[in-house]
């Protein structure tokens, strides 16, 4: 029997959720031991990071909390950058240092 699709399927989502899982493998497999962990680790794409007796340590990065993470960098990174241009945006502050310059140039050239 060994491992199935829905214990694949289980282990995948579990790993998505906790991204650090325990499997208990039952002593009345019929596989050895070496070939269930090499099944499990190509199939669930984790890795096994420890065994102790039959029980396997399996870890795999969450992409979900990787993308939440990634997005609370970069609301950070634009938070930063608002306070070090006072609150206004870079394309306002530009447009603030231009304005007195091309007014004072238009100013020279009047009658």
């Amino acid at each position: 029997m060994g491992v199935t699709a829905n214990v694949v399927t289980a282990i995948s989502d579990a790993l998505e959720a906790n991204e650090l899982i325990k499997v208990r493998v039952l002593d009345n497999l019929a596989d050895e031991m070496e070939d269930t962990v090499w099944e499990l680790e190509s199939r669930t794409e984790a890795q096994v990071v420890g065994i102790i007796g039959r029980t396997l340590l399996l870890y795999q990065p969450s992409l979900r909390k990787f993308a939440a993470a990634q997005a609370a960098e970069e609301k950070l990174q634009q938070q930063q950058r608002r306070a070090h241009t006072g609150g206004v945006s870079a394309g306002w502050v530009g447009f603030f240092v231009f304005v007195p310059w091309y007014i004072s140039s238009l100013s020279l050239f009047l009658p």
